[in-house]
């Protein structure tokens, strides 16, 4: 498990996340978001996870309020989610997959 939270933190380093950095969350509970929690304590960041099912104009703020030009989506949740990314500052998403 810490290896692969060290190989998570080094990739979003070299994406650019630093310490104090906000990143929104949107994926189900799997080993997955453990690792990227785990990736992001390393580095001193921050993560902001939230449900799909929230209010749309609610995640649109969510998103806009975090600091950070990444995002972790899960596939099955990104067509909701779609048009808030799409408006937002973010500019690179990293998207996991239930089915893999």
């Amino acid at each position: 498990m810490f290896e692969h939270m060290r190989e998570y933190a080094k990739s979003l380093k070299t994406l650019g996340v630093q310490q104090g950095d906000e990143i929104p969350i949107c994926i189900s509970n799997t080993p997955e978001l453990v690792y990227i929690l785990g990736a992001i304590s390393l580095i001193g960041a921050k993560a902001n996870i939230f449900n799909d099912e929230f209010d749309k104009d609610y995640i649109t703020e969510i998103i806009d309020g975090c600091n950070a030009n990444i995002m972790f989506v899960e596939d099955g949740k990104y067509p909701e989610l779609k048009e808030s990314i799409d408006n937002s500052h973010i500019s690179n998403i990293i998207m996991t997959s239930l089915t893999d």
